[in-house]
C-alpha cells in the first residue's frame, strides 16, 4: 500500500488500495489487536447533535527536531464532535489543567460560544476545580474508562495528523534557513 501511494504516486486512500489488493488476492487484511469482533455493532454508536453541542479535548506529545536536538511539547486539542473541526488548541510543556483551560478558551474564541457539553478523559487534572470553573455552564462529561470510542473524534484527529504530516524536523544554521524550513513544514502540513 505504501509503495503504491509513495513510489507510484497513486493518491488513493489506504483503505481503497488495501481493498483492491485484497480483491485480487495480493493482500490479506489483518485485524487490529484489541478490536471487538463485532465492530459493525459499534459503528454510529456515538451520537452527535449539532455543531457546538459537544466538544472533546485531549492532548498528545509532539516532538520537533531542530538540528540535533529534540524538543517535546503537549498539543491539547478541542474538537467539535459533530463537525470534527478543530476549534481550539494549546501548546504547552505538559498535559495539565492549564492546557485544557487554554484549549477550551481558544475554542470559545474560535466559535464565539462554549459548547453545551465537554468530554474529557479521566485524568485528575481534567476534572480539578480550576477546569470545572473554566467550563462554567458547560456540562463536563468524563470519558467512559476502557471505551476509546468516547473521544474518537479527537483521537482520530491526532491519528490523522501523525499519519499524514511530515516528520517535524528542521535543519538550519542561519535565520534564513530556519525561516525556509518553517515555511516548508507549514506548506507540507
Amino acid at each position: 500500500v505504501e509503495h503504491v501511494r509513495t513510489d507510484l504516486h497513486i493518491p488513493y486512500g489506504h483503505t481503497l488500495i488495501a481493498s483492491i489488493l485484497a480483491a485480487h488476492g495480493q493482500r490479506q487484511p489483518k485485524r487490529r489487536p484489541g478490536r471487538s469482533p463485532d465492530e459493525k455493532a459499534l459503528r454510529g454508536a456515538f451520537a452527535t447533535f449539532f455543531a457546538g453541542s459537544q466538544w472533546e479535548a485531549d492532548g498528545t506529545t509532539l516532538g520537533v527536531r531542530i538540528n540535533d536536538r529534540v524538543y517535546c511539547f503537549n498539543l491539547e486539542l478541542e474538537v467539535d464532535a459533530h463537525t470534527t473541526a478543530i476549534v481550539g488548541a494549546s501548546l504547552r510543556d505538559e498535559e495539565d489543567s492549564t492546557a485544557v483551560i487554554a484549549a477550551f478558551r481558544d475554542g470559545i474564541m474560535t466559535t464565539g460560544a462554549p459548547p453545551l457539553a465537554q468530554l474529557l478523559d479521566n485524568k485528575p487534572a481534567n476534572h480539578c476545580p480550576d477546569v470545572l470553573a473554566a467550563l462554567g455552564d458547560t456540562l463536563c462529561i468524563p470519558i467512559t474508562p476502557g471505551r476509546p470510542q468516547n473521544d474518537a473524534h479527537v483521537e482520530g484527529t491526532f491519528g490523522l495528523f501523525k499519519s499524514v504530516a511530515p516528520d517535524l524536523v528542521v535543519s538550519a544554521h542561519t535565520g534564513r534557513d530556519l525561516a525556509a524550513a518553517i515555511i516548508c513544514l507549514v506548506m507540507t502540513t
